[in-house]
């Protein structure tokens, strides 16, 4: 199974300003919870046991918050002075997932309620070089837009 992952959380959160000058995007609160916090529960109880969150904008905060959790899962922060990009992100932490056959990463601004066990044993069922969970929208102008070809649906 998929133990680390690394949790982007770095982007400056343009789209949702006001609310993100003052607030790094994944410490904005759905229910009076930030998002962050979401993740690391879904995480840990999808076996995931160490996270990686790239921070950038109102670094600080992210870090405070981190340490003010008493949490089951080992966090590591890389800050970026200068914005990476996803992939960026990726290959600038390789020594982190070095002896990894697989990890998990994820967007930690999106709000999500995936069983990413079953979303694991997929993608290991087929000897996948890389999966990617997906949504469907009516709006798909709103967000980041991914064509599909030929895929297999997670059943």
């Amino acid at each position: 199974m998929i133990k680390k992952c690394i949790l982007l959380a770095a982007g400056l959160g343009t789209r949702l300003q006001p609310i993100t000058n003052n607030t790094p995007k994944c410490l904005v609160e759905i229910h009076e919870r930030p998002l962050l916090e979401y993740w690391l529960i879904l995480l840990h109880k999808h076996g995931i046991t160490n996270v990686l969150i790239n921070t950038h904008h109102l670094s600080q905060q992210v870090e405070q918050y981190i340490e003010s959790l008493d949490i089951p899962l080992e966090v590591t922060v890389s800050y970026e002075r200068d914005l990476l990009g996803s992939l960026g992100t990726i290959t600038n932490n390789k020594d982190y997932y070095k002896d990894e056959k697989s990890i998990l990463v994820a967007n930690a601004d999106n709000l999500i309620n995936i069983n990413l066990t079953r979303f694991f044993k997929h993608h290991f069922a087929h000897d996948f070089d890389a999966s990617i969970a997906l949504m469907t929208t009516k709006n798909p102008s709103e967000c980041e837009i991914v064509e599909i070809g030929d895929y297999q649906e997670l059943k």
